[in-house]
C-alpha cells in the first residue's frame, strides 16, 4: 500500500495502522499536530518514507501530554527506510523528533531536525545511513541514540550505528547528551562524514 501526502494542516495528523509493509510518499506536505505526533505509524513492518524529488516537507508536534504512547513528531512502531531526493524538516516539541521502535535506514534524501526535547533521532536495532544529508540541531539529549532491542538482544546489528556514506552534521549547542550514542558498535566509513560542532565539553563519538 502506498499513501501520498500533500497539502497543509495546522491541527491534524496522519495515522496508519496495519500488518503489511507500506510506503508513505511526502509531496511537500506540512503537518502540525498541537496534541500528538504529526505522523504516527502503528505498524511493526518495514515502512518506506519517500521524500519526493524537489519537494520540502515539514512535520511538527505539540507540547500536550494527551497521548501516553507519544514518542516523536514522526514515530513508527517498526522499521523506517528514508529514501528519495527531497527534504524533510522535523520539529520535536514533546520528546524525540524521529522515533522508530526498530531500525532506521537513510538513503539520498536530506533530513533536517531543528528541535527535539530529548533525542533528535531515537531507534532500536540499528541506524544505517548510506547517502544523503542529515542535519541535527536544537535537541536536548542525544543527537542519535541507538538502543539494543531488548526483545531480541541476539539479533544481528542490534544497537549498532553504521555510516557508510553521506554527511551528518550535529550541532551540540544546548545538548546534555552525546552526538551519537550507540549501545552496540559504531562504524564510520572513510567516504562518509560525521561533523560535530559546539560540543561544550560534552562527550561524543
Amino acid at each position: 500500500i502506498t499513501y501520498g501526502l500533500t497539502g497543509t494542516t495546522t491541527d491534524g495528523s496522519f495515522t496508519m495502522v496495519g500488518t503489511y509493509k507500506a510506503t508513505v510518499e511526502l509531496y511537500g506536505v506540512t503537518i502540525t499536530n498541537p496534541s500528538g505526533p504529526a505522523i504516527d505509524i502503528q505498524n511493526g513492518k518495514r515502512i518506506e518514507i519517500s521524500c519526493k524529488k524537489s519537494t520540502e516537507s515539514t512535520l511538527t508536534d505539540g507540547t500536550s501530554t494527551a497521548i501516553d504512547a507519544w514518542k516523536g513528531a514522526l514515530q513508527c512502531k517498526g522499521h523506517i527506510q528514508f529514501k528519495g531526493k527531497g527534504t524533510l524538516n522535523v520539529y520535536g516539541n514533546y520528546k524525540h523528533a524521529i522515533r522508530a521502535g526498530e531500525y532506521i535506514e537513510m538513503k539520498n534524501c536530506t533530513i533536517n531536525v531543528y528541535s527535539a526535547v530529548k533525542d533528535a533521532i531515537n531507534c532500536s536495532q540499528y541506524f544505517l545511513m548510506e547517502s544523503g544529508e542529515l542535519n541535527i540541531s536544537g535537541f536536548g539529549d542525544d543527537g542519535i541514540q541507538v538502543s539494543i532491542e531488548t526483545d531480541d538482544a541476539s539479533a544481528e546489528n542490534t544497537g549498532n550505528f553504521t555510516l557508510t556514506g553521506g554527511t551528518i552534521n550535529i550541532d551540540m549547542t544546548g545538548a546534555s547528551g552525546e552526538s551519537v550514542k550507540a549501545e552496540g558498535t559504531t562504524s564510520i566509513a572513510d567516504a562518509a562524514q560525521l561533523n560535530v560542532s559546539n560540543t561544550q565539553g560534552v562527550e561524543h563519538v
